[in-house]
């Protein structure tokens, strides 16, 4: 063929890049060869282990946590509609002391004269 480059035989490193897209093993340094699926395996472990353990663990006697609305956002968008509504609401199902995950931070409410005192 008249212009095209000597073409050399496959070297270890096309080999290699060969193997993702054969999805055959997968050399990772620490473990060695590992199946695709293996490998997925191991992130989502370790994914798992690092989320249990970084996650601050709430104290026994603290106290409960309100749970309404969407689990990322927390209750952000429920008290953004009607405050007084949403404080009333939690306080019917919770008591005068509770807490109300917004966004990234945890609130506490202490209701009435009896708990702020």
């Amino acid at each position: 063929m008249k212009g095209s480059p000597n073409r050399e035989p496959l070297s270890a490193q096309t080999a290699y890049l060969s193997s993702f897209v054969n999805m055959e093993e997968i050399y990772v340094p620490i473990l060695g060869s590992v199946s695709p699926i293996l490998l997925g395996l191991y992130a989502v472990l370790t994914l798992f282990i690092a989320s249990k353990l970084l996650t601050k663990r709430r104290p026994r006697n603290a106290p409960p946590s309100a749970t309404l609305g969407v689990p990322i956002l927390g209750t952000y968008i429920e008290f953004a509609k009607n405050p007084v509504d949403f404080i009333d609401r939690c306080r019917n199902k919770y008591g005068n002391i509770y807490t109300v995950s917004m966004l990234h931070k945890k609130l506490t409410f202490l209701l009435g004269p009896e708990v702020s005192a």
